[in-house]
């Protein structure tokens, strides 16, 4: 029996949403991108413009929709962190508590906070070492206890820096890239970058994950796939 088509809303066209978007489309779902200014659509795909903060606008944004995708970021600042981040979880949350769909968060490592000689991974302790990270960790309770409220099904993918196609304003590229070239700068097995084919690819895959029952306080949170 063939599946029917599912409505996926990704909020965010960046270096991840865009791709995100027209991978969704070639699966043969119907894809609507949310973004803050006008710009074209991603392949297969329909745009909307409007602040992800408004709970009105995301409401009609995403009405008939099955998964609701969390691609955005802020200024890289704590204040635009502390300002924006909020804004759009409430915003997302009311429309997934009123339309049931799925929420995937693509979401970074800075809540872990440093690794201390130890390999992060989904075991890793919330122990954020920096104001962002704290930013990162209050939001992530956040999800967390509405999940497990019941208010809405939260499933989310870490990942660390960029790299490689594709990869735009990333520390790796504007800082490493020049001696990258002659000498080894950080070990292969540890999950300090991060290219985004495989973030897309894993965000992908988190809409196929059944979360959790919100009884259940078992992991809802993956990490991404790295170097």
């Amino acid at each position: 029996m063939e599946r029917p088509r599912q409505l996926h809303v990704i909020f965010g066209a960046g270096q991840i949403g865009t791709p995100l978007a027209e991978q969704l489309a070639r699966r043969g779902h119907e894809v609507r991108v949310v973004r803050r200014s006008p710009g074209l659509a991603p392949a297969g795909a329909t745009l909307r413009t409007g602040d992800a903060g408004d709970v009105a606008f995301v409401d009609e944004a995403t009405r008939g929709a099955a998964v609701l995708y969390h691609c955005m970021n802020p200024e890289y600042s704590a204040a635009a962190w502390s300002r924006e981040l909020p804004r759009w979880r409430q915003a997302l949350l009311a429309a997934a508590a009123r339309s049931g769909a799925r929420v995937v968060l693509l979401d970074n490592v800075y809540l872990l906070g440093r690794p201390r000689g130890s390999k992060l991974s989904e075991n890793s302790p919330i122990s954020p070492s920096s104001k962002k990270g704290e930013i990162r960790a209050q939001e992530w309770h956040a999800w967390i206890a509405a999940h497990h409220k019941g208010d809405a099904r939260v499933v989310c993918g870490r990942a660390s820096d960029f790299y490689g196609p594709g990869a735009t304003q990333s520390y790796f590229g504007d800082t490493f890239m020049p001696p990258i070239t002659t000498r080894s700068m950080w070990r292969r097995d540890w999950p300090s970058w991060a290219r985004p084919p495989r973030a897309r690819s894993a965000a992908g895959g988190c809409c196929r994950q059944r979360p959790p029952s919100p009884r259940r306080r078992c992991s809802i949170a993956w990490e991404t796939p790295w170097a």
